[in-house]
């Protein structure tokens, strides 16, 4: 009962739990390529009950007796049955696992089985009932147990029908006998047929399951060794795995690109096989180390590079096992060396920074981030003048100045934490001694390496120097600022041929009233096109090219349209970090003016030196002549009336000579002027009645005096003089008639007035206009009006002397005299005279009664021989003693070998050898109470102030008369003392002889 006992037992399994392997491939169609092949657990258990079938299946067709079918159709059919247990037993494993194999076994079994049922008559029985309700009970009954539990009681009730079966007809055939065993062996074939296929579908799922599961296990064990190398080959650490005996099993990708190493290369390669030999061992050494111990370790190791550099890496090593046990040993490194060339310079770092900051030569400190100072360096200290340990706790603002405390720790610490601008501040420290520094302070933040702040750095630089130098460049520049702005020159700075700064003087120069009219504009646009386009592109190329350039002249055109000359100078000037051209500009209309009548002051002095030396000769010739004629005159008794008019020509003539040489001396300034307190309004007013018929009944007088008008001192002969003239010259320019008009005034002058010379005056003057309403004169004409011997009246008009006679004796009186004329409109002469307080002289008035014959001795010294004979004639003539003498030396010689008295010198001031002047001064010293009278043509001795007279000195112009002569000599002798007899010492010169005793 073996077999039917097997019908009932589970399967035999593997160690996996799986149906034992059958085969190495499944049946195709039933499980996938994958599968493994199992051994059929009921391949035998359903062929014994498919033989069981066919078998009671024959004996049923056999015994029926009501079989439907031919005996021998029965018997065909029963071998077909015999064979197909034959066929079935040889059908091969790997098609019993197939789903469609054993339901086609069960489908054709049972269409056997219901085909030699009916073909044994028994279709209208029971029987078919009881075995159709076997087939729904095996589809229908999920378990074996179940089945086999059911088959028994349709089988028990089967019998019981059968029972009756036989109660009612008293017996039972052979077929019917084998209906139950038929039905019980159908039921166990249709369960374990059943439980077969939905075990082994059952079977299958799990194992399909299980494949799965194995599959996806796969699949994550591949993705898992996918990242472990993806990780491990893109780590930048490198990684190997060593077996016990050293050999390389395994390194990631950056050790191959470390050290150059392909698969190949390293593959089971020991240390000594790819490093050297000294390397090679202590790596061997550390890996003993861990496989010794079992246990991990962290060593520091230094391993050559493929180009020589060695490397040093903190490695981690460990040991490892395999699955089946076999010792490894792992590691994983790092290279540190950048690290350790990072700490290396770090500490570097660290030392340079204490060594700057200690000996840094500006201040600094280390402060809390509340404003404590930590550390502090000797620069610190010495700026300050307190120790370290003074210092250490201290704030920055305790060693402020009070006044600049408003400098806030605060927002320094927002300005470096990035919430404001942080900039350089400076600040005056105090001295432990007092003084101020000035210093200037920077700080920075120091942070770990997370950025959180630590503290700051504060560097702290003596700028009292520079802050001196600042100020003292402030001072400069300011003064250089002034002096631009103030500079009488105009001062224009260039940049690419624009005005981008001009001085105030500049602008007004250049007729602008803002500098706004200038800027920006191009200096050639002020310049005169026409005038000098040589010198125009000299100083055109040298502002562009930012070239030096002398002063050169030329001429501007303002804005209002004027012309103004002027001398350009340019220079190169760093401005803006740029290089412009620097321009002055100098307004020369004045200087040339100035140089004008320079010029013509020179010329007129010229012209007075000539004039007053020839004035002088004939001055010398004129006394001779006059003195000869007025002496012949005296003794008329003598002489014819022929010769008395003769006389009298000759000394008209000289008189009018006289005249003309005093005009040139007037004009030369070097007449003798006798100036006196006057009122120039008397002077006007007593010439009034004889200018009316001097000018003629053509011409209206008009005489406005001031009746407040100041005083002058001055000679009111030459003062009469000057009226006279220009009263004849304004005649002279109106011969149709007209209105001349002489007004007087008093006048302020400020400080800035100035004469055409050049020459200033200032103060309380008295101004004499006088006007006419003449033809006038041109600028040509008018520049030449105070020449001597220049005039435009026709020849023999005039001597061209009027005027400059007046020019002269104004000049001489310290005056100035102005001109302004125009043709058609007539000429104004402006005469400024002084004003003085001083009280009105007395006139003195010669008697012509008095006696001019004298007894007394006279030293007459004078270089020219007739012009000292005539004097020393005349004097004896009436009755004076006479010593003569050609010079001065021979007058000394004269005075000392002379026995007597000596009262008067009568000298003449310039001679050779020794003049006048020296003269009296030497005799003065010995003869206390002499006399001295001195003579000359023209007065431009030191004895004389500008040709003035001086206060105690006598003087006779020459040409004189000898009734002045003898007028002078009497006056000085008023009071003449007993004896002027002195010695005279000898003199360091021997005396020239020469000289006559008369």
């Amino acid at each position: 009962m073996s077999w039917f006992r097997d019908l009932f037992t589970r399967p035999p399994v593997n160690a996996e739990g799986l149906p034992s392997p059958v085969s190495d491939e499944p049946a195709s169609g039933m499980v996938p390529e994958e599968v493994i092949a199992t051994k059929s657990p009921n391949r035998r258990q359903l062929v014994l009950l498919h033989a069981l079938v066919v078998i009671v299946l024959s004996y049923q067709l056999i015994f029926s007796r009501t079989a439907i079918i031919a005996e021998e159709v029965a018997h065909l059919a029963i071998a077909g049955l015999l064979l197909s247990i034959v066929c079935l037993a040889a059908i091969p494993e790997r098609f019993w696992f197939s789903r469609w194999f054993t339901g086609s076994l069960v489908l054709g079994d049972t269409a056997i089985t219901t085909a030699m049922i009916y073909a044994s008559g028994a279709a209208n029985s029971n029987f078919y009932v009881a075995y159709f309700l076997i087939l729904l009970i095996a589809a229908l009954v999920p378990t074996l147990s179940q089945l086999m539990a059911l088959t028994v009681v349709l089988c028990l009730a089967y019998g019981g029908v059968l029972y009756l079966d036989l109660s009612e007809h008293g017996s039972l055939n052979e077929s019917q006998l084998l209906q139950i065993p038929i039905l019980m062996i159908l039921g166990i074939y249709y369960g374990v047929s059943n439980h077969s296929a939905r075990q082994l579908n059952q079977d299958k799922q799990r194992l399909l399951r299980e494949m799965q599961e194995r599959r996806r296990v796969e699949e994550a064990l591949r993705e898992s060794e996918q990242r472990f190398h993806a990780f491990m080959d893109n780590s930048p650490s490198v990684a190997f795995i060593k077996d016990a005996t050293g050999r390389m099993l395994y390194v990631n990708k950056t050790f191959e690109r470390y050290f150059a190493l392909s698969k190949t290369e390293w593959e089971g390669k020991k240390d000594l096989q790819l490093w050297p030999e000294p390397v090679a061992r202590r790596l061997k050494d550390n890996d003993r180390h861990v496989l010794k111990y079992d246990r991990a370790i962290e060593i520091e190791e230094s391993v050559p590079m493929p180009d020589g550099q060695v490397r040093a890496f903190m490695v981690f090593k460990f040991p490892l096992k395999d699955s089946t046990g076999r010792r490894l040993l792992g590691g994983i490194a790092i290279d540190i060396t950048d690290r350790k060339e990072s700490e290396q310079a770090l500490r570097l770092t660290t030392e340079q920074f204490r060594c700057a900051f200690e000996n840094a030569p500006i201040g600094m400190a280390l402060v809390s981030l509340e404003g404590r100072c930590l550390r502090v360096n000797q620069a610190l200290c010495h700026l300050v003048g307190y120790a370290e340990s003074e210092l250490r706790d201290a704030t920055i603002q305790t060693l402020m100045d009070p006044d600049d405390r408003a400098f806030e720790w605060s927002s320094l610490c927002r300005a470096l934490a990035g919430s404001i601008q942080a900039d350089p501040v400076e600040k005056r420290f105090v001295h432990k001694h007092g003084h101020h520094v000035w210093v200037l302070i920077n700080a920075s933040l120091v942070q770990d390496s997370e950025e959180r702040p630590i503290y700051y750095v504060v560097q702290m630089q003596d700028i009292t120097p520079r802050k001196a130098a600042e100020d003292a460049l402030k001072e400069s520049e300011e003064r250089y600022r002034r002096l631009v702005e103030v500079s009488p020159d105009a001062i224009l700075i260039v940049r690419g041929m624009r005005i981008i700064f001009v001085n105030q003087t500049g602008f007004r120069l250049l007729g602008a009233v803002s500098p706004d009219q200038v800027i920006n504009r191009s200096p050639l646009d002020f310049f005169d096109p026409d005038h000098d386009p040589d010198r125009l592109n000299t100083i055109s190329q040298a502002i562009r090219s930012h070239e030096a350039l002398s002063p050169v002249g030329h001429r501007l055109i303002r804005l209002d349209g004027a012309s103004v000359d002027v001398e350009v100078a340019a220079s190169a000037l760093p401005f803006e970090k740029a290089v412009v051209s620097q321009v002055v500009v100098r307004d020369v209309t004045r200087q040339k003016q100035l140089e004008q009548r320079l010029n013509h002051s020179h010329k007129m002095e010229a012209i007075g030196q000539l004039a007053g030396g020839v004035a002088h000769d004939f001055n010398n010739m004129l006394t001779v002549i006059n003195g000869h004629s007025a002496l012949l005159l005296m003794d008329t008794v003598r002489l014819g009336d022929d010769q008395i008019r003769s006389l009298e020509q000759i000394q008209q003539a000289g008189s009018r000579a006289a005249g003309l040489t005093s005009q040139l001396l007037a004009f030369s300034r070097r007449q003798m002027l006798q100036p006196k307190v006057v009122d120039l309004n008397v002077v006007i007013t007593r010439l009034q009645d004889m200018l009316k018929p001097l000018l003629g009944e053509d011409i209206e007088l008009y005489v406005l005096l001031d009746p407040a008008l100041n005083r002058i001192k001055a000679d009111p002969v030459q003062l009469e003089q000057v009226v006279i003239n220009l009263a004849v010259n304004a005649r002279d320019a109106m011969p149709e008639g007209g209105r001349l008009t002489v007004q007087t005034e008093n006048v302020d002058l400020a400080p800035g007035f100035e004469s055409p010379e050049g020459e200033r005056h200032e103060g309380p003057y008295i101004r004499m206009t006088v006007s006419d309403s003449g033809m006038g004169m041109d600028a040509a004409v008018l520049s030449r009006i105070f020449e001597p011997f220049f005039t435009t009246k026709p020849k023999g008009k005039g001597t061209g002397l009027g005027l400059a006679t007046v020019y002269g004796i104004v000049k001489q009186s310290g005056g100035t005299i102005l001109v302004n004329s125009e043709p058609g409109r007539g000429t104004t002469f402006q005469v400024y005279l002084p004003a003085t307080k001083a009280p009105m002289d007395e006139s003195d008035r010669a008697s012509e009664t008095d006696d001019l014959r004298g007894t007394e001795t006279i030293l007459v010294v004078e270089d020219e021989p007739a012009v000292r004979a005539l004097v020393c004639d005349t004097l004896r003539v009436h009755g004076y003693g006479v010593l003569q003498a050609p010079h001065g030396f021979e007058a000394i010689l004269q005075a000392r070998h002379h026995v007597g008295p000596i009262h008067v010198l009568l000298t003449d001031v310039v001679m050779p050898q020794m003049g006048g002047r020296e003269l009296a001064k030497e005799l003065s010293s010995a003869l206390p109470d002499l006399r001295v009278l001195y003579m000359s043509g023209y007065t431009d001795d030191a004895v004389f102030r500008h040709g003035v007279m001086t206060e105690g000195v006598n003087f006779l112009q020459k040409p004189f008369t000898t009734v002045a002569l003898l007028r002078k000599i009497r006056k000085i002798l008023g009071d003449v003392p007993p004896s002027c007899t002195v010695g005279v010492p000898d003199q360091s010169q021997e005396p020239h002889p020469g000289g006559d005793t008369v």
